[in-house]
Protein backbone atom coordinates (compact mmCIF):
# COMPACT_ATOMS: atom_id res chain seq x y z
CA UNK A 1 0.00 0.00 0.00
CA UNK A 2 1.39 3.40 -0.96
CA UNK A 3 -1.11 5.72 0.78
CA UNK A 4 -2.14 5.29 4.43
CA UNK A 5 -5.84 5.23 5.23
CA UNK A 6 -8.96 3.16 5.71
CA UNK A 7 -9.53 0.57 2.99
CA UNK A 8 -12.23 -1.89 2.08
CA UNK A 9 -10.31 -5.06 1.15
CA UNK A 10 -11.99 -7.86 -0.82
CA UNK A 11 -10.32 -11.02 -2.04
CA UNK A 12 -11.57 -13.94 -4.10
CA UNK A 13 -9.83 -17.28 -4.58
CA UNK A 14 -11.00 -19.98 -6.98
CA UNK A 15 -9.56 -23.49 -6.78
CA UNK A 16 -10.10 -26.79 -8.55
CA UNK A 17 -9.18 -30.43 -8.10
CA UNK A 18 -6.34 -30.91 -10.59
CA UNK A 19 -6.53 -34.72 -10.37
CA UNK A 20 -8.01 -37.46 -8.25
CA UNK A 21 -11.50 -38.38 -7.13
CA UNK A 22 -11.33 -37.62 -3.40
CA UNK A 23 -13.50 -34.77 -2.17
CA UNK A 24 -11.36 -32.02 -0.70
CA UNK A 25 -11.78 -28.69 1.04
CA UNK A 26 -9.48 -25.71 0.66
CA UNK A 27 -9.17 -22.64 2.85
CA UNK A 28 -8.08 -19.11 1.95
CA UNK A 29 -7.31 -16.12 4.14
CA UNK A 30 -5.96 -12.58 3.96
CA UNK A 31 -2.72 -11.69 5.74
CA UNK A 32 -1.40 -8.24 6.65
CA UNK A 33 2.36 -8.01 7.09
CA UNK A 34 2.57 -11.77 7.63
CA UNK A 35 -0.27 -12.03 10.18
CA UNK A 36 -3.68 -13.49 9.36
CA UNK A 37 -6.43 -10.86 9.40
CA UNK A 38 -9.16 -12.14 11.78
CA UNK A 39 -12.48 -12.92 10.10
CA UNK A 40 -11.09 -13.37 6.58
CA UNK A 41 -11.02 -17.15 6.28
CA UNK A 42 -13.10 -18.64 3.49
CA UNK A 43 -13.65 -22.30 2.68
CA UNK A 44 -14.02 -23.95 -0.73
CA UNK A 45 -15.48 -27.40 -1.46
CA UNK A 46 -13.62 -29.17 -4.27
CA UNK A 47 -15.58 -32.28 -5.27
CA UNK A 48 -13.37 -34.10 -7.80
CA UNK A 49 -11.60 -33.73 -11.14
CA UNK A 50 -13.82 -31.98 -13.73
CA UNK A 51 -16.44 -31.20 -11.05
CA UNK A 52 -14.37 -29.54 -8.39
CA UNK A 53 -14.27 -25.81 -9.15
CA UNK A 54 -15.19 -23.50 -6.30
CA UNK A 55 -14.61 -19.98 -5.01
CA UNK A 56 -14.28 -18.34 -1.63
CA UNK A 57 -14.15 -14.66 -0.74
CA UNK A 58 -14.07 -12.25 2.17
CA UNK A 59 -14.37 -8.51 2.68
CA UNK A 60 -13.05 -6.46 5.58
CA UNK A 61 -12.16 -2.89 6.55
CA UNK A 62 -8.52 -2.25 7.40
CA UNK A 63 -6.61 0.79 8.55
CA UNK A 64 -3.43 0.51 6.46
CA UNK A 65 -0.11 2.31 6.72
CA UNK A 66 2.26 3.15 3.89
CA UNK A 67 4.36 0.06 3.14
CA UNK A 68 1.85 -2.46 4.53
CA UNK A 69 1.75 -5.70 2.56
CA UNK A 70 -1.36 -7.78 1.95
CA UNK A 71 -1.18 -11.40 0.85
CA UNK A 72 -3.78 -14.03 0.05
CA UNK A 73 -2.91 -17.54 1.22
CA UNK A 74 -4.69 -20.77 0.34
CA UNK A 75 -4.23 -24.44 1.24
CA UNK A 76 -6.02 -27.79 1.26
CA UNK A 77 -7.37 -28.59 4.71
CA UNK A 78 -9.30 -31.81 4.02
CA UNK A 79 -9.04 -34.66 1.51
CA UNK A 80 -6.12 -35.77 -0.62
CA UNK A 81 -6.85 -34.61 -4.17
CA UNK A 82 -4.26 -32.12 -5.43
CA UNK A 83 -5.77 -28.63 -5.64
CA UNK A 84 -4.70 -25.66 -7.74
CA UNK A 85 -5.69 -22.00 -7.99
CA UNK A 86 -7.47 -20.80 -11.12
CA UNK A 87 -5.29 -18.02 -12.55
CA UNK A 88 -8.10 -15.75 -13.74
CA UNK A 89 -10.26 -16.65 -10.73
CA UNK A 90 -8.23 -14.95 -8.02
CA UNK A 91 -8.27 -11.25 -7.15
CA UNK A 92 -7.59 -8.67 -4.47
CA UNK A 93 -9.43 -5.35 -4.58
CA UNK A 94 -8.61 -2.37 -2.35
CA UNK A 95 -11.02 0.56 -2.16
CA UNK A 96 -9.82 3.66 -0.31
CA UNK A 97 -12.59 5.05 1.92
Amino acid sequence: VQQPGLYQCTYRVSTFASSGTVRSVSQAQLSLNGQEVPGTRSFIYNRQLDAGHGSGSATCLLQLASGDQLRIGAMRIFGSSPLAAIAQGCSLTLLAL
